[in-house]
């Protein structure tokens, strides 16, 4: 370290970093249940002015807010939420979120308004409610705004000036011996060459391999196994999932290694599955290994597996609230599936979803003003995602995916945290050809049909992706019955339809314990010996376990389709 030349104003001042303006907050805690009692109960707009909630002067909300039957204090805050949302000059949160720090040091039974109408200092303001009928046993308590800083928007960051010599700073000038701490090490907060590109994705990947599903442990296409990315059986992990509400018609099978890939058995909705208002990562159970049989003894995954039915992409109610949409969600591979840009960096195209059930855009949540950091709505444009993230996680780390307070769009890892703790990541989506992306003003929830077509290529050898097609044949029909006969060791499930059509799944559990089904479905069966079916061979001891096609569902059902774009990063 060499003497330097100061400049003048040396030693120079210190900077300061900035000061970000902090909104006023509102706060209405509840207590008690609402009568179980049709209609259900609702905040009226029985306020000056044909109000429901007020805000000083202002107007937050101007209709009647349904809250409903037998409600506890967090689903009313919760409905409350849903109604009001976060796009006027009032908005909405529930308790806990961390849009300031007096919203987040709430629980969620109670409703935060922050007031962003630039009155950075504009505390005392009185939060009022309409008469709420058939309240039960419900009550509140009101706080007025609190919290504001007189910073109008922020107090911006000053930058040192002046440079000083270092070397009198120093007791030692020479430096020796050290060692490089990365040496053979491979550092990454984004997928490398030695994990594969982040960018890696598969066009129609169910027309391509034949398959209705992924298995990340063992996949048709070995660049997307959990492997390339986890090149350990003893890293433990865990699995988050975000954007469930998009993509209701997927089923997860994980952490179970009774999996099957010709079984409907041992899957759960996506929309059961980390979709609840809170979530303690300490509660989520422990991964390891790369395979069904690899990793520490009592924490072996098992089984990492996405699957849908053939009718994934019909519009329907799939979440039974009068909803009506596609099951898996229609966009452009390059909206959220890929590698970030330079204004949303790991949030992937965020968009901010609009009311549950409204067909219209999202709002997009980045601009080229952006970061990851300040980008908004849930993450790769809408995606089904899945997280493989390391086990030490603390719950600091992690958010609800939707930041009006939606648990049904899941949790993910926070933008900032992203290079700390993920290991891996899927993206499962429909590649609609013309539905754009999430946040275009054409995008709709009901795309018109996708005719496009693939050049089938053979699987990896080996590979367990699930096939769990219509057996019922192209006629359709409801089961009228279900035969089983076992000969020595092979077990025939005969399945009866309503149209008369019959399939036939045969189970063979050969020498080495290994287990051998062949699939026949009605339309199979109808074309006499020249059709073979369908051959899956499982190494496992579950060949007397009477699972797979008997248990298969009895609606009538219409032939498979294109649904999916898979991405690994």
């Amino acid at each position: 370290v060499l003497d330097g030349t100061s400049l003048a104003g040396s030693p120079g001042t210190p900077g300061s970093p900035a000061v970000a303006a902090t909104w006023p907050t509102g706060l209405v805690k509840f207590s008690g249940k609402t009568k179980d009692q049709s209609p259900g109960a609702v905040l009226e707009n029985t306020l000056s002015g044909s109000a429901s909630i007020l805000l000083g002067s202002h107007v937050v909300s101007s209709s009647n807010l349904t809250i409903g039957r037998k409600k506890s204090a967090s689903s009313a805050v919760s409905a409350i939420v849903t109604a009001i949302g976060a796009g006027g000059v009032i908005k909405a949160y529930i308790g806990g979120n961390s849009v300031t720090s007096t919203c987040a040091a709430q629980g969620t039974d109670t409703l935060c308004l922050v007031d962003t109408s630039g009155a950075y200092d504009n505390n005392g303001q009185t939060v009022t409610l309409g008469n709420l009928t058939l309240p039960g046993t419900m009550t509140w308590s009101i706080t007025d705004t609190t919290g504001g800083t007189n910073a109008s928007p922020a107090i911006p960051a000053t930058p040192a000036t002046g440079w000083s010599n270092f070397k009198p700073a120093l007791t030692v000038t020479t430096f020796n011996g050290g060692n490089n701490a990365l040496t053979g090490v491979t550092v990454t907060s984004d997928c490398s060459s030695v994990n594969g590109a982040s960018d890696a994705h598969i066009h129609q990947y169910d027309d391509k391999y034949d398959r209705t599903g992924v298995d990340f442990l063992n996949p048709s296409a070995t660049s997307h196994k959990l492997a390339k990315a986890i090149t350990s059986n003893t890293i433990e992990y865990k699995v988050l999932m975000h954007n469930q509400y998009l993509n209701p018609a997927v089923k997860f099978h994980v952490g179970n290694s009774s999996y099957e890939p010709s079984q409907d058995v041992g899957y759960v909705s996506v929309k059961d599955y980390q979709t609840s208002a809170t979530l303690d990562l300490a509660a989520l159970p422990i991964y390891s290994g790369t395979s069904k049989t690899t990793g520490v003894t009592g924490k072996m995954i098992g089984s990492l597996v996405v699957n849908m039915p053939t009718d994934a992409l019909s519009v329907k109610d799939w979440w039974g609230n009068g909803d009506m949409r596609v099951g898996l969600h229609p966009i452009n591979p390059g909206c959220g599936g890929r590698t970030g840009g330079t204004t949303d960096g790991n949030m992937y195209q965020p968009v901010i979803p609009p009311a549950n059930g409204v067909d219209g855009p999202g709002i997009k949540g980045w601009s080229a003003s952006t970061v990851s950091l300040n980008s908004i709505g849930v993450r790769h444009g809408g995606a089904l995602t899945v997280q493989i993230i390391k086990a030490t996680t603390p719950n600091s780390a992690i958010e609800l995916n939707d930041s009006n307070g939606r648990p049904e769009y899941g949790w993910r890892i926070k933008s900032g945290e992203v290079a700390n703790y993920v290991l891996a990541e899927y993206t499962v989506f429909w590649h609609h050809p013309s539905n754009g992306c999430y946040g275009d003003p054409a995008w709709t929830k009901i795309p018109g049909p996708d005719n496009g077509s693939s050049t089938a290529t053979t699987p990896a050898a080996g590979s367990t992706d699930p096939k769990l097609g219509d057996l019922s044949g192209t006629s359709g029909g409801t089961v009228s019955s279900v035969t089983v006969t076992v000969t020595g060791n092979v077990m025939t499930t005969t399945i009866t339809y309503s149209s008369g059509g019959q399939a036939i799944i045969t189970r063979t559990t050969n020498a080495d314990n290994s287990v051998t089904i062949v699939t026949r479905d009605a339309d199979c069966v109808a074309s006499g010996a020249g059709c073979q079916g369908i051959t899956d061979t499982v190494y496992g001891t579950s060949g007397n376990i009477l699972t797979g096609g008997d248990e298969r569902g009895n609606q009538v059902r219409t032939g498979r389709v294109s649904w999916h774009e898979l991405i690994r990063e």
